[in-house]
């Protein structure tokens, strides 16, 4: 027996390379130990070795992955890992038999083990797929069911590789809670790898930096890592508490808030110029422009004729299971629609749909006023652009620079080889231009599957979850990118759970659950019946709460400064209003 204080994992001058790149170092020198009932935030830029070091923590690596590795590990206790890619982990047909066959490799009683099934799958909400094909389930059910495999094995050392990257809002509030549970009531040993840390950050015990070059540059508490390392977070491109970013903007020696009234609170009238610039610019100045003040046509390159118009449209699996509708909407060329909803209500089926990939079973969507399923898949392919939710099944090449190069249709023009090379340089690709594109890390293949749209001449793009999984930097860019795009007239439709990006980008939102389209239009009008306090803002909360939907932090911040006491008018009346 170890006590409380008793080290559980220790990396001891650990260096490793992988025998395709054994000059590159993933890892460089790194000491680390993790005490028992300990649980750490692992941060670091896109590369930086943050998985590698939990493969190696858990025994992947050297053992299933060839790797030179120098230096000395020391574990005490079972290991459960969850990886970035739930899908990598599966290898049976259903949920029970996926959560049995870990149990069964641990020799748990039979009795045992059908207790230790049916309590994970209710503690994720995913009794109801028990005995049904996990194949169907979307990416954020798969994520959710890979939690409750590993929570059933109750392992000593949880090591969680981006638990909730596929996450709507309250699936990744559940999923934090259980995470936070295992701690709390358990003492379990927790590795977490996270780039969005909110939700953890206010309550792991200490931070873990590593830099670029696989090193590790800092560990402490969180709030005094963030502190020392302001510069190297910036960056590297670290996703940083936006209510720490906020007020250490407002206010650089402030205590870090914890809570958003506890910011609100914080902020004087003479603050209140810098912080409604802050927020415009967190929503594309939705926050300032009354969607009514002026209407879609003012707004959007909009055709007279909708790009995409779906009828009474519909879908199952087999006979017994629909998906949803009847639902009907319009889509209109030159707009940025985002289609938003909780896990499993079949937003990515939408947008398969929408490219033609899956038959409907009742309704119809048509693609320029023609039937979509009128179309070949050449005509659909040479019209339409798509990123599968998975990377890994877009990819049909050898390389990475292949791999950008092959939709542009002249892959050795000089002129279409500068833009490659651009494309790669700007996503932090460039390093990878000749490796395979399963080699990549997770972010890295979410990077490379958008960038193999970004050069085409497709009129309209369709993308499901194009930013996750990414660190700041990059999923800057990436949206810089489709900002360009659709500057240039593209129509782009993303399947997001990010609201944040919804209230910078979108034109119109499409909101799904429960087998309906809820609420189809400006996402600012949805939003300001959330902050209003009249009868629309119950119908607004309860439509976003079905949805399992988060009101985006600005409108949040700026709902709370109205309410004290009129704050927000107070202090732009005392300063220029910054637009």
């Amino acid at each position: 027996m170890h006590s409380d204080s008793a080290k559980q994992c220790a990396v001891e001058g650990v260096s490793l390379a992988f025998p395709d790149a054994p000059e590159r170092k993933v890892l460089d020198q790194i000491h680390l130990s993790i005490r028992k009932g300990e649980s750490v935030l692992l941060l670091g830029p896109s590369g930086s070795g943050k998985s590698t070091l939990g493969y190696v923590l858990g025994g992947l690596i050297p053992r299933s992955i060839e790797a030179v590795v120098t230096g000395n590990v020391r574990v005490e206790g079972r290991v459960g890992m969850l990886f970035q890619d739930p899908e990598a982990q599966f290898c049976m047909l259903t949920a029970e038999d996926e959560i049995a066959f870990g149990l069964e490799n641990i020799r748990i009683p039979r009795r045992e083990m059908e207790t230790r099934i049916d309590a994970a799958l209710e503690r994720f909400g995913l009794m109801s797929w028990k005995r049904r094909n996990s194949a169907e389930m979307s990416g954020g059910m798969k994520q959710k069911l890979a939690m409750a495999c590993l929570l059933a094995m109750e392992p000593d050392i949880y090591i969680f590789d981006e638990p909730t990257a596929n996450l709507d809002p309250a699936s990744t509030r559940d999923v934090l809670r259980a995470i936070r549970e295992l701690k709390q009531t358990e003492s379990k040993t927790l590795l977490i790898i996270e780039h969005k840390v909110e939700g953890v950050i206010d309550w792991v015990d200490r931070a873990v930096l590593l830099g670029p070059d696989g090193r590790l540059l800092d560990e402490g508490m969180p709030g005094e890592v963030f502190r020392r390392r302001q510069a190297e977070i910036r960056a590297y491109g670290i996703w940083q508490p936006t209510l720490w970013k906020w007020s250490s903007r407002l206010n650089p020696t402030a205590p870090f808030p914890t809570t958003t009234k506890q910011f609100v609170d914080a902020v004087d009238s003479g603050q209140v110029p810098q912080l409604v610039e802050l927020l415009d610019r967190e929503t594309g100045a939705l926050t300032a422009a009354s969607p009514a003040a002026a209407s879609l046509q003012d707004l959007d390159p909009i055709g007279k004729v909708p790009l995409f118009r779906a009828e009474n449209a519909s879908f199952s699996y087999g006979k017994g299971h629909k998906v949803w509708g009847p639902i009907s909407f319009d889509i209109n060329a030159g707009e940025w629609v985002a289609i938003v909803g909780p896990n499993g209500c079949g937003k990515s089926t939408l947008l398969s749909a929408l490219m033609g990939l899956r038959n409907l079973s009742e309704g119809t969507i048509r693609l320029k006023e023609r039937p979509l399923d009128s179309y070949s898949g050449r005509e659909i392919s040479q019209l339409l652009g798509f990123v599968f939710q998975n990377p890994e099944h877009q990819f049909i090449t050898d390389t990475v620079w292949q791999e950008v190069a092959f939709g542009t249709g002249a892959p050795t023009n000089p002129e279409v080889k500068e833009r490659v090379r651009e494309t790669l340089v700007d996503l932090g690709l460039i390093h990878a231009a000749n490796a395979n594109p399963f080699s990549l890390s997770q972010g890295e293949k979410r990077r490379l599957s958008v960038a193999t749209t970004l050069l085409s001449s497709h009129e309209a793009l369709l993308l499901d979850e194009p930013t996750f999984g990414q660190d700041a930097h990059t999923a800057f860019e990436l949206e810089e990118k489709l900002a360009d795009l659709h500057q240039q007239g593209r129509t782009l439709i993303m399947v997001t759970h990010d609201m944040e990006l919804v209230a910078r980008r979108a034109q119109k939102v499409l909101v799904l659950a429960g087998g309906n389209l809820l609420y189809c239009g400006h996402p600012a009008d949805l939003f300001r019946m959330e902050e209003s306090e009249d009868s629309a803002a119950a119908e607004a909360s309860g439509l976003l709460r079905t949805a399992n939907l988060e009101l985006p932090l600005a409108f949040k911040v700026r709902a709370l400064l109205e309410r004290k006491g009129g704050l927000l008018h107070a202090g732009l009346a005392a300063g220029e209003p910054v637009r």
